[in-house]
């Protein structure tokens, strides 16, 4: 996505924390069930995720083994590496830019205007630099206490613009003066951060009647960031194998150790799902699941800050979340175009105040035998959670400015090509633009990034 605003991302970016929740719950909770079918091979991909100015990028490569043996059996391992960097909102509300102007001085006493140059007197100090084992340390403000950074973020008033100070100029033997001013404009702090991350899945499945249980363990492990998970699973198939009722549940402990001081902490996962897919015709299937949850522990996260009363501060989530999600979808083979529509619906609410729907519509075109289009576009439309804002004041109980809880809306849409050149190997290929925006009339539009992604695989059948 994700916290929530992450999740809705077209993939998993949810950078940073979100990168590191387990594709466990994601299996169990998020996509829809899928009557069992097992089969053999080896998946690759790569995907390339990129924000405009400057922000996040990642470059994530995955493999995928599964093994069905003549028992019924399956085994499946995964794995991904994330490396991710760039830069990401602090928290901190937008501050008025600084510019600076230097004023040549004739001889005779005389000023006469010089060009202009525009930049931000704080940017050194903004942003704490990569170094040492601190692989994160520009997302952690490092050495910059609350107090110190708040002039930086126009938390506070900005300090007066500098006195004139003479210098010898060159070019005529003149001097010069340098003065600072703000402009109207304004811009939205940010923090330089990298980071990698490694996560591995292990899938167990047994085929036994109708029933297909499965056993999935999952591992993600970052800089400051552990995740193990656990989850059962079971498909059961009856009605002639037209019918699939699958449930399971899931749990995943997380650890977080804050590089910037921040206190260390856990957090705990519990989620259950039950779901059905159904075939309706010979062309016809129907999809629908319901799945429930519960998060405890640290959910705050600890690189984000807020303006409070005047200083920033870090800010404050409650201790525990329950969620729940429910999802449609319909897939329609459409005989006299030799493709096929599927259209879902997702509805995502939780204790936190955010209420978010998903509007999902692709279609599959198949040219030839060996070649498949498939556009695709999808909308998602997010309510704000009870304890987000700008700034803040007085003395309110929970508080955060991290955009990715705020009211907004997105829009992706691309298009995937897959071709099959044998009955024994697939290459895809796949590009979507990612737009989103802030629907609160508050929040500044600077906050929200707009993405690009592509993706390349090949799966060969073994």
């Amino acid at each position: 996505m994700p916290q929530t605003s992450a999740s809705c991302l077209p993939y998993p970016p949810s950078i940073r924390r979100s990168l590191a929740v387990s594709l466990l719950v994601t299996a169990l909770v998020v996509l829809p069930p899928r009557r069992a079918k097992a089969e053999s091979f080896v998946d690759s991909k790569v995907m390339y995720y990129f924000e405009g100015g400057d922000r996040i990028s990642v470059l994530s490569p995955t493999v995928a083994i599964q093994q069905e043996f003549e028992s019924g059996l399956t085994i499946k391992i995964d794995g991904i590496y994330n490396a991710i960097s760039g830069a990401t909102p602090t928290g901190a509300p937008p501050r008025a830019k600084v510019i600076t102007r230097t004023v040549p001085v004739s001889s005779g006493g005389s000023r006469s205007p010089a060009p202009v140059a525009s930049d931000d007197q704080d940017h050194e100090d903004e942003t704490e630099h990569e170094g040492g084992n601190d692989s994160i340390g520009g997302r952690l403000f490092g050495r910059h206490l609350p107090g110190a950074f708040s002039a930086l973020s126009a938390a506070t008033p900005a300090p007066a613009p500098a006195s004139p100070a003479p210098s010898t100029g060159g070019g005529g033997g003149g001097n010069t003066t340098t003065t600072q001013t703000t402009e109207g404009t304004s811009e939205v702090p940010t923090a330089d951060f990298s980071d990698e991350r490694i996560g591995l899945n292990l899938t167990l499945s047994k085929r036994l009647g109708d029933h297909t249980p499965s056993l999935q363990l999952s591992y993600s492990d970052e800089s400051d960031y552990l995740s193990l998970g656990v989850g059962l699973l079971d498909s059961v198939e009856f009605n002639r194998k037209n019918t699939t009722v699958t449930y399971g549940a899931a749990y995943t402990h997380d650890t977080l150790e804050p590089a910037n001081g921040q206190p260390n902490g856990t957090k705990k996962t519990i989620d259950g799902m039950v779901g059905l897919t159904q075939v309706l015709t010979a062309t016809t299937l129907f999809t629908a699941n319901l799945s429930a949850g519960r998060v405890e522990g640290l959910l705050t996260d600890p690189y984000k800050v807020v303006e409070l009363n005047g200083v920033l501060v870090p800010e404050k989530r409650p201790d525990n979340k329950t969620k729940t999600i429910g999802y449609l979808a319909l897939t329609q083979f459409v005989t006299p175009l030799n493709g096929s529509v599927e259209m879902s619906f997702r509805h995502y609410t939780d204790s936190f105040g955010i209420n978010a729907e998903t509007l999902e519509l692709a279609w599959f075109q198949k040219i030839g035998s060996q070649f498949v289009l498939s556009p695709r576009v999808r909308y998602y439309d997010q309510a704000e959670a009870d304890f987000y804002a700008v700034t803040f004041s007085g003395a309110p109980e929970f508080y955060s400015s991290d955009y990715r809880v705020s009211a907004l809306e997105a829009v992706s849409y691309g298009l995937k090509a897959i071709w099959k050149p044998n009955s024994r190997c697939s290459v895809d290929l796949e590009y979507a633009r990612y737009d989103q925006k802030g629907s609160d009339g508050v929040t500044s539009q600077d906050v929200y990034p707009q993405a690009n992604i592509i993706i390349a695989g090949v799966r060969l059948w073994l």
